[in-house]
């Protein structure tokens, strides 16, 4: 019974550590990117595409939920320099990942 309570309490604590990795902010620096406009596809409005695909977005494209809120303005072609939180959303326009935008600046 002793072993059964250990082996339980080592699962269970190895399953909190494993969900505490996931959501973990994947993407610390600021990253080069272009505002592309798809608002012509199904769902879709502004995406960033980054300069290079990185583990965390294979795709190169984040779908930012909140765009506008730092005073640059959107519009299709803008180089831009961006730090970002990768969501665990699902993504109406699915060209690429759900992401909050911490910061953003024009390159």
């Amino acid at each position: 019974m002793k072993q059964l309570r250990l082996l339980f309490c080592t699962v269970f604590a190895t399953g909190l550590l494993a969900i505490g990795a996931c959501d973990r902010d994947q993407s610390s620096g600021w990253v080069n990117g272009i505002y592309r406009d798809y608002r012509g596809l199904d769902g879709c409005g502004f995406l960033i595409e980054l300069d290079r695909a990185n583990d965390s977005v294979p795709s190169r494209f984040l779908e930012p939920i909140n765009p506008g809120s730092f005073g640059v303005p959107v519009s299709d072609g803008l180089k831009i320099r961006v730090k970002y939180r990768l969501l665990r959303s699902a993504s109406v326009c699915m060209k690429g990942q759900v992401a909050e935008i911490r910061d953003i600046r024009k390159r």
